[in-house]
């Protein structure tokens, strides 16, 4: 009997590029109409800075995640490359050489966002009267934060086994409880900041806990095997190499973060709006822009799996048919 990872190989590009990049897409949308869903909760029921607050500590835990994702990203690649050539003990180590890996990097980007935590939310803007409520929004989520970055590891390692399905509930699951929780905490037993603080963290670990149940469940192809969490130097090096991308590129986006935040708590007391006051209308406006983006998305994450299967099995006609149907 095939492997749900061997049809990467074998069935219609057109076929397999819709079978996982609309998954994806479902997936990213909905968590970024959930951004947009927390956003009116906190702005109407607490106060208009409660959105601020959620805006300085986004993208916090989005760069700790990173390294999850980083991880995920150059691991998944060469699971995929090693499953189309036949590989299957390479893509095992791999796999595993990735579970270690983030287990260290997490817990010590984990330890670091608590030791320095004044000088982090300082840096990203939270000055004056933001400053209380992201205090608590901060606290609360970034004790889960692992969480996320596990499912960021692992939602790679879903897709590079055909699993495109599975690969979105680990955005749906996350998504929905997180709006289900912001309506009992916030709405119904009234409690405020910590409330949104609450909903997010149990959201973040619920994504992380369904990837774990998922891959101790004995349904993947790859299985978490202790023999194989002793680094090995080659895999490693790759790992980064290829991940190392993703970091630089959520770097990016917090250190602009941290400029634009700056400048509007400067430039809103100026204008006489509140510093405060316009950086929660630029989270606002930065989340509802995302929602434009889950197609480009959806179809990234459906071409790297098929890509990187048919370039291990030296399909090269397949990897050039993939190529050319994004880019229509």
């Amino acid at each position: 009997m095939s492997s749900k990872s061997e049809s990467l190989g074998t069935a219609k590009i057109s076929k397999l590029l819709a079978q996982h990049a609309i998954p994806a897409a479902i997936g990213f949308a909905l968590m970024s109409i959930t951004m947009v869903v927390d956003t009116i909760f906190v702005g109407k029921y607490i106060v208009n800075l409660a959105i601020g607050a959620i805006s300085i500590v986004t993208p916090i835990a989005f760069l700790m995640s990173s390294f999850g994702m980083a991880i995920g990203i150059g691991g998944s690649s060469i699971v995929s490359r090693a499953f189309g050539a036949g590989e299957k003990e390479k893509a095992q180590v791999a796999f595993n050489n990735q579970i270690s890996l983030a287990v260290l990097v997490i817990s010590f980007f984990a330890l670091i966002s608590f030791v320095f935590m004044g000088p982090i939310l300082s840096a990203f803007g939270a000055e004056g009267d933001l400053l209380a409520p992201t205090n608590t929004y901060y606290f609360i989520p970034m004790i889960v934060v692992p969480f996320l970055s596990l499912a960021m590891t692992g939602n790679n390692h879903l897709s590079a086994e055909g699993k495109a399905k599975q690969a979105m509930m680990v955005l749906l699951i996350p998504s929905i409880l997180n709006m289900i929780l912001d309506a009992i905490f916030i709405v119904y037993l009234d409690w405020g900041m910590e409330g949104a603080a609450w909903a997010t963290a149990i959201s973040y670990f619920s994504s992380g806990a369904y990837i774990v149940f998922y891959f101790l469940s004995g349904r993947t192809e790859l299985k978490i095997m202790p023999k194989y969490f002793k680094f090995q130097k080659r895999i490693v090096k790759e790992i980064v190499s290829l991940g190392s991308i993703s970091v630089l590129r959520q770097g990016g986006i917090s250190l602009l973060t941290i400029v634009l935040n700056h400048s509007l708590l400067k430039y809103g007391e100026m204008s006489g709006m509140g510093g405060e006051n316009a950086i929660s209308v630029y989270g606002i406006i930065n989340r509802i822009s995302m929602m434009a983006l889950f197609p480009l998305i959806g179809i990234v994450q459906g071409l790297v799996p098929i890509e990187g299967y048919n370039y291990g099995a030296k399909k090269f006609d397949r990897v050039k048919e993939v190529i050319d149907l994004t880019n229509k």
